[in-house]
């Protein structure tokens, strides 16, 4: 029996073909699609802890120095600019002795990491996103 698409010379892909390929690569999107949107926001969590991890430190020096927390506008390091995925700030600024840094999210749900400045405890309202080993509040 002879292929009738092959016989008359025109090279390509049936219909059936191309739909079976359109649905692989449908289904391999929607199983990547939620893991890589994971990906992202732990990168974020990552960055916003690199950055309460400067914070604290930042405020450990001045505690040493001056004998009290400063301000945040006093501290030695330099905040993202506004293209940041997160706002940072203290519970109270200049911070009490037991005060705790934190990372607000700037978009989509109200997530947070705080860090406590004595202990360096790391606290979040979504830690299994995190990979943060502890539940607010700290």
């Amino acid at each position: 029996m002879v292929d009738r698409r092959r016989s008359r010379g025109r090279p390509g892909y049936t219909l059936m073909e191309l739909l079976i390929v359109v649905t692989i690569l449908a289904v391999l999107a929607v199983v990547a699609m939620p893991q890589y949107a994971r990906s992202v926001e732990r990168s974020r969590a990552a960055e916003a802890l690199n950055m309460l991890g400067q914070m604290r430190a930042s405020q450990l020096r001045a505690k040493l120095e001056t004998g009290a927390y400063v301000a945040q506008a006093q501290l030695d390091i330099t905040f993202p600019a506004g293209g940041s995925s997160w706002n940072f700030g203290f519970t109270a600024n200049p911070p009490p002795v037991d005060g705790n840094a934190m990372a607000v999210r700037n978009a989509g749900p109200i997530w947070m990491i705080e860090m406590d400045l004595t202990t360096g405890k790391v606290c979040s309202n979504n830690p299994s996103l995190y990979g943060v080993p502890n539940p607010l509040p700290c």
